[in-house]
């Protein structure tokens, strides 16, 4: 998909009505959008760094991950990301996250202007309330994994494993079994390669 495929009016449209922004009367909506930035990230960009100031993007195409990182540098991702998906709504309202945000695949999004957001929340209920709302859903999605990944089964944390990795492009599946496609980047996530690196 081209640069002006990803940035289509069609594409755009079909991104806002799956987002939260959906919700929004349309003058109030494009009150929120007016000043809004294209941007085309090819894969492997990182968009937001741990404790950047805030940023709002709407993912108009492309897959993208939100990690956290670990003093000694291990990853977990908390979040996929595709095309309707709001990210930075949080870090707009509470200030810079704890997170890093990377391109899986080549993205395009639409960057709002993060100060428009934050005076919108505070002058408009609706506004203010939707948001609420976006950032009650991440909290209930955080407390859902975690639940999962204290919880669950080992069938079902091995699932998620397996789903996570073929979401970023390390691995894929068939009736046949797995292919591993990156052998670096999954060695790079094994317990032996940190041991190795003490």
């Amino acid at each position: 998909m081209t640069s002006q495929q990803r940035f289509s009016a069609t594409a755009i449209e079909g991104a806002l009505a799956k987002s939260v922004l959906a919700a929004f009367p349309p003058a109030l909506r494009a009150t929120l959008t007016h000043d809004a930035v294209p941007a085309d990230l090819p894969a492997g960009t990182t968009l937001y760094y741990e404790a950047d100031a805030p940023r709002c993007g709407l993912v108009i195409a492309g897959l993208l991950r939100v990690y956290m990182t670990s003093p000694d540098g291990r990853q977990i991702t908390v979040r996929y990301a595709r095309a309707g998906d709001l990210l930075g709504i949080a870090a707009v309202v509470g200030g810079p996250a704890p997170v890093n945000v990377q391109m899986l695949t080549d993205a395009a999004l639409l960057m709002l202007n993060a100060r428009t957001l934050q005076a919108s929340g505070q002058t408009e209920p609706l506004v203010g309330w939707l948001l609420a709302q976006e950032v009650t859903r991440r909290l209930y999605d955080a407390l859902e994994m975690l639940a999962g990944t204290t919880f669950g089964s080992l069938r079902q944390r091995v699932a998620r494993i397996i789903r996570d990795l073929r979401a970023e492009g390390i691995i894929t599946t068939s009736s046949d079994g797995i292919v591993i496609l990156k052998p670096d980047e999954l060695h790079a996530n094994t317990w032996s390669r940190e041991v190795s690196q003490r």
